[in-house]
């Protein structure tokens, strides 16, 4: 019975309901962020009440026109200004005592562009150009708003002798270029919002200083003041999906959900693109209500030193989210797809390979944008770190390079049966996986072997599935001079054949004899044969054409020959070749008494073998309507068949073709079959899946026999599938 975390259905509405969540918020931050904009130049700073200037005080009338305002440097907390600066007096001045406060480097006012007299007023025009140092708030840092502002002070004179009063309207603050195209400053993605120019009153201390009637002294400044917004893409808005007054009951609501997809990871291969979209979907939501929950409360939360790694951490955490979206989309939009045009599912090697390429193309992203380091650090952090690995972790750096070699140069795929010549003894195996250090065989004796990368990418490698799954497989044997070597070789190959008959062995093309040498003793053959790898092993195929090669030596009354064997004279009266083999195995048992090969009786056995003939013309549409009922009654056995579809649907068809041909005899194949249930409990395979395919398949064949697939001909099949799965569960339970 499905619990609740496994019902296909809920993860559906889940995510639906996750869907149609957030587009109402996506439309709630569109329209909040059409009114930030309206609203978005921020107040005045409030001008600072002084002493009123005597009447002797000199009134020093100040103006500004920005003519560049260059985008701000973040990472240094900085940015360029260039701008016209006049002032106007009655009296005496001299600007060479003006300060720019926040100047990164001094700015002296010394030699105007432009010096007038007009009546008794005296105009000064300077160019100014410098940088200068700007302070973010805690809101700063998490809204996307700077304030920047140009101080100019008169550190020289006290506010009761100088006066700087503000030429509001011959100023201009913003640039002509940003006011023509409304474009960002500089090209940027910062575009002034407000501005602001006014004059405040600073009091400094006169740090004891006998000419100063009192410890503080007031002094006039001069202050221009730029509120900068950035501008923000669908990236951005995103982020900000969720109102502030939501943040926290949404953000326990996600937990919660994101908590159930991680506990209950574990269900149908169906429901893996749900929980997918549902875990990092309420993950995605999370992140939004944490960092909105700060932006409202951040000035209450932290300092300014503690906003800033909030922030850090906030923007690692969305890179890392945009990597777990990216590298988990990756099975659905280009590995699936591909292993469905090409046949062949991408290596373990390969997926890592690319998911560590988005991590490492992130991680500079979170280098160079959120931390602010240059190409020349990155690279030479990066240098430095790889000359150290590349001494400490060569071996294991050079079998991830083989492994790169080995995918793109393809010798071998998985599931194939290979031989890796390690320098001796040869590794023999089938392909189970290949990582990013080790290339995993499982050798017939049930063992896994890792093979470092670096040891295959050197040695000799034999693919048996390659041109074709078909390898030729041979032993030798000698006989004796006076037996003729082409009654011999008949002999020899009408023993052979009668492996092909069970299917362990292939019939096309046909087992064949040769003579190999002539010994002291007697006359070496070789007797050649091929076998598919997939189905039978290549020690159970060798002991069934050995034993059936030896029974036909025995029936045609040759025996072997030994180095130390008295010589026989020669024998004319051998049987005739085709006298040999005599009737078939099954009906040999019977009239010997001996126990069935087979628990069908001979009509059952004709029942399968017509209605597999019947079929002949459609057995691929068979075995891909198989497949298709299998997946879809039983989706969790999906992740069992790692291989492609094609390849997969090939194996299954050669395998039923020798379970039919070797209906009478399938004690022949108990060996085999042990092994194959051996080998499929690697695979995952549980007893009870057996029932699963037996019913996919026998619901098959009664769609494509119709009406010739009767219940004599049911049973037929179903005992013979029983016999055949009863013998791979003792391997399978092993």
């Amino acid at each position: 019975m499905k619990t609740w975390t496994q019902s296909r259905r809920l993860w559906s509405l889940a995510g639906l309901a996750l869907a149609l969540l957030t587009l109402v918020l996506l439309a709630i931050s569109l329209t909040s962020h059409v009114s930030d904009q309206v609203a978005s130049t921020q107040s005045p700073p409030a001008e600072t009440a002084g002493a009123s200037p005597s009447a002797a005080a000199n009134i020093v009338k100040v103006g500004l026109k920005l003519q560049a305002l260059g985008p701000p440097d973040t990472a240094a907390e900085t940015f360029p200004a260039v701008f016209d600066l006049w002032f106007v007096a009655t009296k005496p001045f001299d600007a060479s005592g003006m300060t720019f406060v926040d100047a990164t480097a001094p700015i002296r006012l010394d030699k105007p562009v432009t010096i007038r007299t007009t009546g008794d007023r005296v105009y000064q025009l300077y160019r100014v150009s410098g940088t200068f140092r700007y302070r973010p708030s805690v809101d700063d840092l998490f809204t996307n708003r700077l304030a920047l502002r140009v101080v100019l002070l008169s550190t020289g004179t006290a506010r009761s002798e100088l006066v700087l009063v503000p030429d509001r309207a011959g100023s201009q603050l913003v640039p002509e270029e940003s006011k023509v195209s409304q474009s960002g400053i500089g090209g940027g993605d910062w575009r002034i919002s407000g501005t602001w120019l006014g004059e405040t009153a600073v009091d400094r201390a006169t740090l004891g200083d006998p000419g100063f009637a009192t410890p503080q002294i007031s002094h006039s400044q001069l202050v221009a003041s730029f509120s900068l917004v950035q501008r923000t893409g669908f990236v951005e808005k995103a982020r900000r999906l969720v109102p502030p007054m939501l943040a926290m009951p949404l953000a326990i609501v996600m937990a919660g959900l994101l908590a159930v997809t991680v506990l209950y990871a574990r269900g149908a291969r169906s429901q893996v693109p749900l929980r997918f979209v549902v875990g990092l979907g309420s993950a995605t939501l999370l992140l939004a209500a944490i960092e909105s929950g700060l932006a409202a409360n951040a000035s209450a939360v932290f300092d300014v030193p503690q906003a800033r790694i909030a922030r850090t951490v906030i923007e690692g955490c969305w890179l890392a989210l945009v990597a777990a979206w990216l590298i988990g989309l990756l099975p659905f939009v280009v590995w699936g797809p591909l292993e469905r045009r090409t046949g062949t599912p991408p290596s373990t090697l390969e997926r890592a390979g690319v998911n560590v390429v988005i991590m490492l193309a992130l991680g500079l992203v979170f280098l160079s944008s959120v931390l602010k380091l240059s190409a020349v650090s990155i690279g030479a952090t990066s240098g430095l770190l790889t000359l150290i690995l590349g001494f400490t972790l060569q071996s294991i750096i050079l079998d991830l390079f083989s492994g790169v070699l080995l995918n793109v140069e393809k010798p071998f795929r998985l599931l194939n049966w290979i031989t890796v010549d390690t320098g001796g003894a040869g590794v023999f195996g089938q392909v189970r996986n290949m990582n990013w250090r080790t290339t995993q065989l499982q050798t017939r004796d049930n063992n896994l072997v890792s093979v470092p990368n670096s040891i295959v990418a050197k040695s000799s490698v034999v693919n048996h599935a390659n041109p074709s799954p078909f390898s030729r497989a041979k032993f030798e044997l000698v006989l004796g001079p006076w037996v003729p070597t082409a009654f011999a070789r008949q002999v020899m190959k009408t023993g052979a054949m009668r492996s092909a008959g069970t299917g362990l062995i292939l019939d096309q093309p046909e087992p064949s004899v040769v003579v190999t040498g002539i010994e002291d003793y007697g006359i070496r053959y070789r007797i050649l044969f091929y076998v598919n790898l997939n189905i039978g092993s290549d020690s159970a195929t060798l002991n069934s054409v050995a034993e059936n090669v030896l029974a036909a030596l025995a029936e045609a009354d040759i025996q072997l020959a030994f180095r130390h064997d008295t010589p026989e004279p020669r024998r004319d009266n051998l049987p005739h070749p085709a006298s040999v083999g005599g009737p078939a195995p099954a009906q040999q048992d019977a009239e010997k008494g001996e126990p069935a090969r087979s628990p069908l009786s001979p009509n059952e056995i004709e029942l399968v073998r017509a209605s597999w003939a019947a079929s002949r013309k459609s057995h691929e549409e068979i075995v891909a309507l198989f497949y298709s009922r299998l997946f879809s009654e039983a989706p969790s056995l999906r992740p069992l068949f790692r291989t492609d579809a094609k390849t997969q649907r090939t194996k299954f068809l050669a395998m039923l073709a020798v379970f039919v041909k070797a209906a009478d005899q399938l004690e022949t194949l108990r060996d085999t079959l042990t092994e194959f249930g051996l080998r499929h409990q690697t695979y995952g395979a549980l007893p009870e899946h057996f029932e699963l395919l037996g019913d996919a398949l026998f619901w098959t064949l009664e769609q494509q026999l119709g009406e010739a697939f009767d219940e004599a001909t049911r049973a037929a099949w179903i005992k013979l599938y029983r016999a055949v799965t009863d013998m791979m569960k003792s391997g399978l339970q092993a």
